[in-house]
């Protein structure tokens, strides 16, 4: 494999970047500004933010993914069988509260 001797590679100059815009020195380092977090009243419990899969709850249930599927095609035509599902794209999640108050019945 032959070179092209016409080609030359040039180094790059080196440059000291300065920025204007900054306000503290190198020297001082990265502060972190304190970021205001909603008090605790207002966060959601983390049991309701719990969500499980088809099969997890086919597992608690003792029943097949099978009749999951049937219930929830049910939802669609104006039964309401089964435990209460969100449908996120593609995907079914069964929330946790939601499956609680099923199984209790109320």
């Amino acid at each position: 494999m032959s070179t092209n001797p016409t080609h030359k590679v040039r180094p790059i100059p080196s440059r000291e970047y300065t920025f204007s815009r900054v306000s503290q020195s190198v020297d001082e380092g990265f502060v972190p500004r304190a970021v205001n977090a909603p008090p605790f009243a207002n966060r959601p419990d983390p049991g309701e933010l719990r969500a499980y899969t088809e099969e997890q709850v086919a597992g608690m249930l003792q029943i097949s993914r099978s009749q999951l599927r049937k219930w929830r095609m049910g939802w669609s035509r104006g039964r309401r069988e089964g435990p209460p599902f969100r449908k996120l794209g593609r995907m079914i999640r069964y929330p946790e509260s939601s499956l609680r108050t099923y199984l209790s019945g109320t």
